[in-house]
């Protein structure tokens, strides 16, 4: 369809409604300064980072509404950047992996670029 899937994720929503639901919001924009800031500098923080879009997206959302499903997809790719690396470099390549995924998202790549058809990453082959 050309538009962004993720689009909405890259910045917090600015309604009251949205600000007395969600306790803790999180968004793309958020992340990308905390990498710059290096005050997101571990994996687990980048990654709880980035779920929390999802788990807030899905918590204020409608079930079956387009950001639910989209939030959906979000998460499938960063857990698919996680499950797909050698446990022995996990943690390098799983960070190197989000960032690039966090950047491309950042920068307006659709989701079909950051993911193959077969839903394997496309980065740190």
């Amino acid at each position: 369809s050309g538009k962004l899937v993720f689009a909405d994720f890259f910045s917090i929503p600015t309604s009251k409604s949205y600000h007395s639901i969600i306790k803790y919001p999180m968004s793309l924009d958020v992340i990308e300064q905390g990498l710059e800031a290096d005050s997101i500098n571990s994996v687990e923080t980048l990654v709880s980072s980035c779920l929390l879009i999802v788990q807030n997206a899905r918590y204020y959302n409608e079930e079956k509404s387009e950001l639910h499903e989209r939030a959906l997809k979000l998460q499938k790719v960063l857990l698919s950047q996680l499950s797909s690396e050698d446990s022995s470099e996990t943690i390098v390549l799983a960070n190197r992996a989000m960032v690039q995924v966090v950047e491309s998202l950042a920068k307006g790549t659709d989701i079909e670029e950051i993911t193959k058809s077969d839903g394997n990453s496309k980065f740190v082959n």
